[in-house]
């Protein structure tokens, strides 16, 4: 996925201009994606799905509202439209984004440099705090007295 971004980012930096996606393999790309999705669900594993339901309905609806509120601030502040705004900060990946983006007539380029950012982010920003904030502190007495 990092391979065809950073060709990309490398093309458009220079100057060249990208070709659109004829319409018919973006919804040939969103079939594709929403079977793949589809295949990962193990039914066997939703047996407890009745308790969970309402858990999860005020989860999404919880996630959708905060992404929607964000949106539309960012929309607000940063010259992009509600759309790409909205894509760009969605939870999901970046294939489905840059799929869906696509699909809407978003700025597929913005939406996959926020969600790549967000990626990067969870990836390597926030293990690095929950590890400070979890440290144990170090007791430096405790240790001299191991080593002497």
């Amino acid at each position: 996925m990092i391979g065809p971004l950073i060709a990309s980012a490398v093309f458009s930096a220079s100057g060249i201009v990208l070709p659109h996606l004829p319409q018919l393999v973006v919804i040939i790309a969103q079939l594709c994606i929403g079977i793949y999705l589809g295949q990962g669900i193990k039914l066997q594993a939703l047996s407890g799905w009745r308790r969970l339901l309402p858990y999860s309905l005020a989860g999404s609806i919880l996630l959708v509202g905060m992404t929607l509120a964000i949106a539309y601030m960012l929309s607000l502040t940063q010259p992009i439209s509600f759309v790409t705004a909205f894509l760009s900060i969605a939870p999901g990946g970046l294939p489905e984004m840059g799929v869906t983006a696509a699909a809407m007539n978003a700025d597929v380029s913005k939406v996959a440099a926020y969600q790549l950012f967000r990626v990067f982010f969870v990836l390597f920003i926030i293990p690095v705090l929950l590890k400070r904030i979890f440290r144990k502190p170090f007791n430096r007495q405790r240790s001299q007295d191991y080593y002497s």
